[in-house]
């Protein structure tokens, strides 16, 4: 009995109580006042209703996990949200004088961007709402800006994400789906040491994106390397067939690149300093294009066949406003061509915009169009810059 009246006995029931009371913050009291937080201020700052399923706090390993987040729009579709997100903080910010994570994964997050018919994008219903007008005559406040606070993140993860997009203004809807998209950004902190990342995405089609380098935030810089294969040429010529006046049913696009891209704009890119401009550089290293066909709309033989061409050599540098490429090759081209009635080209008619019905077609003239399409295989070299001033 004289043990638990010693000091000893005292000073760890207080400890033991102290823990306790964490243990029941952290687990059972943060949790709600965290989920009666985004349900409260989400749609006090951008009036968009979230939804939110279990978030757990760990307040000994300093992890949060919020499953199930979404956003909604006025008509109750989803905009965004995740499957899970995971946080994890370490106690090294307070010697790095840092907000410091471990690892943060956003596991099956989605986008969904929509067009309508008046031409707005649904995602802009997101915008924070906007300050109060000032008063007439009252001076106009001054932004300021600082530095960023100081972050370090150790590995940042977005895994099995999707991003759809739909474009419903014009008479052809357009919709893609990119699926999945991972990205990791690795050893990442705020200033010009940025960090290394990773970013890849596929279609159901077999399209794919692969992008890797390295990127900081003070000042605003970047440089890598990224590359897309198999890219199918009818994709995008569905998200501008109607204001083109011809069909592209086949050929696909690879292409490999490196640049060097940065903001310019002085220290942090917000204050004047050095001012510099914004660059950029890119290195084409291939781009080829394979397979391609191309019809106008009213027919059904292809007028134009390219199996194959490749550019190489390819450079662009904004600063001095210079483009060039060293070789542009073409081997198999097939043309079918003629004269119209009115003595024009018939190929000028791909050139032009969509016509308001369509044109009678024209039989080719055998004196000028032999039964077998014309092959050719052709070289272009190339240094385009601009006047100097």
């Amino acid at each position: 009995m004289r043990f638990y009246k010693t000091k000893t006995f005292i000073g760890l029931a207080i400890v033991a109580v102290l823990i306790a009371l964490y243990a029941i913050a952290g687990f059972v009291v943060a949790p709600k006042l965290m989920r009666s937080a985004l349900l409260k201020d989400i749609p006090e700052s951008i009036g968009v209703p979230p939804a939110v399923g279990a978030i757990r706090i760990n307040p000994f390993l300093l992890q949060v996990t919020v499953d199930d987040f979404s956003l909604a729009g006025a008509a109750g579709e989803k905009l965004l949200g995740f499957k899970r997100l995971f946080v994890e903080f370490e106690l090294s910010s307070i010697w790095h004088r840092a907000y410091s994570f471990g690892n943060i994964d956003i596991t099956s997050p989605y986008v969904n961007a929509a067009v309508a018919k008046d031409g707005s994008l649904n995602l802009m219903q997101l915008r924070p709402k906007s300050m109060p007008a000032p008063k007439p005559g009252a001076p106009k406040p001054q932004e300021k800006s600082g530095p960023l606070p100081a972050i370090r993140i150790g590995s940042f993860k977005i895994l099995q994400g999707a991003v759809t997009y739909e474009d419903r203004s014009q008479p052809d809807v357009f919709a893609a789906r990119l699926e999945p998209v991972n990205f990791e950004l690795r050893e990442f902190t705020t200033g010009i040491e940025g960090g290394k990342f990773t970013f890849t995405g596929s279609s159901k089609l077999r399209e794919r994106i692969e992008w890797h380098g390295h990127v900081s935030v003070e000042p605003i810089e970047s440089d890598g390397e990224f590359r897309i294969d198999g890219l199918l040429a009818h994709t995008l010529w569905e998200s501008l067939q109607d204001r083109l006046n011809f069909v592209v049913n086949s050929g696909s696009i690879d292409l490999a690149a490196t640049y060097k891209f940065s903001a310019g704009g002085g220290p942090a890119n917000g204050g004047p300093a050095d001012s510099r401009p914004a660059n950029l550089q890119v290195d084409l290293s291939k781009m080829a294009l394979s397979d391609l066909t191309v019809r106008p709309k009213d027919s059904e033989t292809d007028w134009i066949t390219v199996p194959n061409l490749s550019v190489t050599g390819t450079t662009v540098d904004l600063a001095k406003r210079q483009a060039h490429i060293d070789l542009v090759a073409v081997t198999g081209i097939k043309l079918l061509t003629w004269l119209e009635p009115d003595g024009s080209f018939n190929l000028l008619k791909l050139a032009n915009g969509p016509s308001a019905a369509p044109t009678p077609a024209v039989t080719p003239r055998p004196a000028v169009t032999p039964s077998t399409p014309p092959t050719a295989s052709a070289t272009i070299r190339a240094n385009l810059s601009s006047p100097p001033k």
